[in-house]
Order: C-alpha cells, then structure tokens, then sequence
C-alpha cells in the first residue's frame, strides 16, 4: 500500500539521517539544525 510505502522511505530517512548530518552538516537550513541540536 501508498501508506506503508511511505513509513518504508521514512524509516530508512531516519537511519541514514545521522551520516547525512554528518556529511553535509552546511546543505541543512538553520532551523532544522536549532531543532535537532
């Protein structure tokens, strides 16, 4: 289904989430970084 398709590309957006903040820390907009820090 569209619905868990969905939850399966946020998922894996979650767990590659931290080596993407950590490769491209600059490409991130300000507020999303105040938000996780």
């Amino acid at each position: 289904r569209l619905e868990d398709l969905a939850l399966t590309i946020a998922a894996e957006d979650v767990v590659n989430m931290p080596s993407y903040v950590i490769r491209c820390p600059q490409r991130l907009p300000v507020t999303f970084r105040h938000s996780i820090a």
